[in-house]
């Protein structure tokens, strides 16, 4: 269903609001009409138990109507055996989590497009198995689990006045559910006893927001207003076994509203400019002024300078503002949001007949970042501690040295630390990835090899872990046994981690679990069958 996938990198407040803190990933979706219409089948498969079948059709309707719409269902069973070292004693399995870590869940997308109208809409829901969960569960217990669901409606009206001028207005309703069942020890109701703890989490909102764009003081202006409004915003939590007790009920829903505006110019044929700024409300969270710049130079076709500047924010969210059990954690209601400032140039330079080469460097300051502690009762809160600082130089390059290879490399070198020099968890110095895609029977038999770098990490206590290397290679052979259509079957065979190196991931969860290991080396099929013209 994906078209293509935009990362934008730098602070994005001026534009989205809350939350565009570090970079903004935008997943651009496949229309309706496009790839042929017609439908599909695949079929997927993995060495970790993954099973995965999704239908996909693309129609036309009448009165100049089309409709995309796709669904799957998907049942992995994961990692069948996962060591922990801080579990290993005869009480606990011996460190060792037996079929603890399968999801299972199913998905659905749908656009319809009629007249200036497109409507999206989508469901999905997935349950996972938790090995270690936020809290001191009993360990290789299958009881614990989370289940959350995330449903939506979008609306788009849009109008093209003439070549200057476009109005556009979308109008979502969202939707989030989460529950949790934590299987927990609890000596105080029954001696040895477990007991079950039940979190469920309910959100509803509804956004609409208007655009208009238009020529003014020789550039075109885009100006704008949204809104937001939460018809539920509930978190709880009950211990539902041996006892029922409720221990936390708040809904606690808030409004927004927001304005923007963002002027473009160009200057003659090597200059533009961008200036943007964005005002939002919050009913009980704090107000935020989000500004954005940028200068882009272009001295000849194949080469691009940018310098871009913005200002974003996050603000507290209800978990962090309100969330006190009374067992674990205590709310905190005299949060205030984030505030981040980044500064990235940019230069893009194609040269030969397909190279094509990317350097940037960015620094970013981020200021009352929000993160829990742990109290002298024992319970977390979230607080506004010092500033994050992050540097760093990267690079990109693809092309085609050979006729019959092309090859695709990024490398990034960063350095994030707090204010008082201590370094960010789970924050590589390096990191870096080639592909390499060789055509072995032209275009329908192709094999693609690669690799990924990380440079050593820290956990949250302060623990190293090794650089890691994972190579991977994929072998895509396409339109096998065509019919009359042209329609034939797709596969695609690969191996992850095909040197089946050990390693581990840090891990934020409890204190008693630092990093959690991860699958060796595995293999996956995927085949795609056409239909239709």
């Amino acid at each position: 269903l994906v078209a293509r996938i935009e990362v934008v990198r730098g602070t994005s407040s001026a534009l989205y609001g809350s939350n565009g803190m570090l970079a903004t990933i935008n997943v651009i979706t496949r229309t309706p009409g496009t790839g042929g219409g017609g439908s599909s089948v695949r079929v997927e498969a993995g060495g970790l138990g993954e099973k995965k079948v999704t239908a996909t059709t693309s129609v036309k309707l009448p009165k100049g109507m089309s409709m995309l719409a796709s669904g799957s269902v998907f049942n992995n069973g994961g990692q069948h055996d996962i060591f922990f070292p801080e579990f290993n004693s005869p009480a606990n399995n011996n460190g060792h989590a037996i079929n603890m870590d399968g999801d299972r869940g199913y998905r659905f997308f749908a656009d319809l497009k009629l007249g200036s109208w497109e409507i999206l809409a989508f469901t999905g829901t997935r349950r996972k198995l938790q090995p270690v969960s936020w809290n001191e569960t009993v360990f290789n217990d299958r009881g614990t689990r989370a289940v959350d669901q995330h449903s939506a409606v979008e609306a788009t009206w849009s109008r093209q006045i003439d070549s200057k001028r476009l109005l556009t207005w979308e109008t979502s309703w969202d939707g989030y559910r989460y529950r949790g069942d934590y299987r927990t020890p609890l000596p105080d109701r029954t001696a040895g006893g477990v007991g079950t703890i039940r979190e469920y989490d309910a959100g509803d909102w509804i956004t609409s927001r208007l655009t208009y764009r238009f020529a003014w003081l020789k550039g075109n202006l885009t100006a704008g207003g949204e809104g937001k409004v939460d018809l539920r915003a509930l978190q709880s939590q009950a211990v539902v076994a041996p006892i029922y007790e409720d221990q936390l009920s708040i809904d606690r829903r808030d409004r927004f509203a927001a304005g923007f505006l963002q002027q473009e110019w160009e200057l003659g044929k090597h200059w533009s400019f961008t200036l943007g700024m964005r005002y939002d409300w919050s009913y009980y969270r704090s107000s935020a002024l989000s500004p954005r710049g940028g200068v882009v130079y272009q001295p000849n076709s194949k080469t691009t300078v940018k310098l871009l500047y913005g200002r974003g924010f996050r603000n507290p969210n209800a978990n962090e503002l309100f969330f006190g059990d009374g067992v674990s954690e205590i709310g905190n209601m005299a949060l205030k949001p984030e505030h981040a400032t980044s500064v990235q140039a940019v230069v893009s330079r194609r040269f030969g007949k397909s190279w094509r080469a990317d350097v940037s460097a960015y620094r970013t300051v981020d200021r009352n970042i929000i993160v829990p502690v742990e109290l002298s009762s024992g319970l977390t809160q979230f607080v506004n501690a010092a500033s994050f600082h992050g540097i760093g130089l990267g690079g990109e390059l693809n092309g085609k040295p050979l006729s019959f290879l092309e090859v695709d490399a990024n490398f990034q070198r960063q350095q994030s630390w707090l204010e008082d020099r201590r370094t960010l968890p789970n924050s590589p110095r390096s990191l870096g990835k080639v592909r390499l895609l060789v055509p072995i029977r032209g275009p329908r038999l192709l094999l693609s090899g690669g690799f990924l770098y990380m440079s050593e990490r820290q956990t949250l206590t302060g623990a190293t872990i090794a650089p890691v290397w994972l190579p991977e290679v994929t072998l895509v052979s396409r339109n096998l046994m065509r019919d009359k259509d042209g329609n034939g079957f797709d596969v695609q065979f690969g191996v992850r981690n095909l040197s089946n190196t050990s390693y581990v991931d840090p891990a934020g969860l409890i204190g008693t679990v630092d990093a959690i290991r991860q699958p060796g080396r595995t293999a996956f099929v995927t085949v795609t069958r056409g239909f239709g013209k």
